[in-house]
């Protein structure tokens, strides 16, 4: 079985997602331009390779024991961007919250994945922090470098101004809640699993533990009314 490569994300509610769709649509419709046909997310960690099916099962496992005790929290949508002079972003609000978000995935990634990241650009420019994150996370766009936003349209270098001339009227005053990560396939844009928040893995120790209890004690009722 090939590699497979994912991303880990958390995307819109359903009703920010709707009206972020129809902004795509009337972009594309105005300027003929191709948007992203990616489903609409933040990506926490860029695209990286599972080798083995075993290792994603524990991946998914790994996150939900860590994100059991994680709760949903609000990042504003701040205003839209143009990355590398041909992507529209829209900017996402970098709060704690997200920061620690996305910190605590990257770290467990790493133990599964050390490729470098193949779509990172100019790494001839890159500080030292950078390069030691490079070296250690196979990424440097993390922590502290770590951007939030929703990538929209892509190539737009030639319709620039028109874009803008349509946007210089849109008001962004939208909240999106965060609730879940999702693992996503690269290759197909299907979901591969949501992890939603307090979803820890029932069969850690203290858990086992408490399950056993339960059975003893409707054990014990069966037993005395048998007698």
């Amino acid at each position: 079985m090939p590699p497979k490569e994912i991303y880990i994300c958390v995307v819109p509610d359903l009703e920010t997602n709707k009206i972020l769709k129809e902004l795509q649509e009337e972009i594309k419709k105005e300027t003929q331009l191709k948007q992203n046909d990616f489903p609409l997310h933040i990506s926490l960690k860029s695209p990286f390779f599972i080798e083995n099916p075993k290792d994603l099962d524990q991946l998914i496992k790994d996150l939900q024991e860590s994100l059991k005790e994680y709760k949903p929290f609000e990042s504003k949508l701040n205003n839209f961007d143009i990355f590398s002079n041909r992507v529209l972003v829209l900017k996402t609000e970098k709060n704690k919250d997200l920061e620690k978000l996305e910190r605590k995935v990257v770290k467990i990634v790493k133990k599964y994945d050390l490729r470098k990241n193949k779509y990172l650009q100019n790494l001839n420019k890159l500080n030292e922090k950078q390069k030691k994150y490079l070296e250690k996370y196979g990424d440097y766009k993390i922590f502290e470098y770590f951007v939030p936003h929703l990538t929209l349209i892509f190539n737009i270098q030639n319709k620039k101004q028109k874009i803008m001339g349509i946007l210089q009227n849109t008001e962004i005053n939208m909240k999106i809640i965060i609730n879940k990560i999702i693992i996503v396939d690269r290759k197909t844009k299907q979901f591969i699993k949501e992890i939603k928040f307090g979803s820890g893995d029932w069969t850690t120790l203290p858990n086992k533990l408490i399950l056993f209890l339960i059975l003893f004690l409707k054990l014990k009722n069966l037993f005395w009314q048998i007698r």
